[in-house]
């Protein structure tokens, strides 16, 4: 029997083991980790990184669902591109 997940317990912990995963890499200085409010608004992601690898600057955006079944997963990417393309809408303007 597969063990019930705790949806709330999984966004909580999240950005700590984001960090602690993110903290074994080399060339990888982490310069903040952001969560978002999960309700901030229309265009979000759950958890934000800005970080340098090998001295260059680098942003990570992550969406964070507490099981890997296959619609989860689809929306979860079409929300991440999404974020993605009205980020650079605007940094454009």
């Amino acid at each position: 029997m597969m063990k019930a997940v705790n949806s709330v317990n999984v966004e909580r912990f999240a950005p700590q083991v984001v960090e602690d995963f993110l903290t074994g890499v080399p060339n990888l200085q982490i310069i903040s980790i952001e969560r978002d409010s999960f309700n901030s608004g229309r265009w979000s992601a759950d958890i934000k990184v800005k970080a340098q690898f090998a001295g260059k600057p680098l942003n990570i955006v992550i969406e964070v669902k507490a099981t890997g079944q296959p619609q989860i997963v689809r929306n979860a990417a079409q929300n991440l591109q999404r974020y993605l393309q009205n980020v650079l809408i605007a940094t454009e303007n």
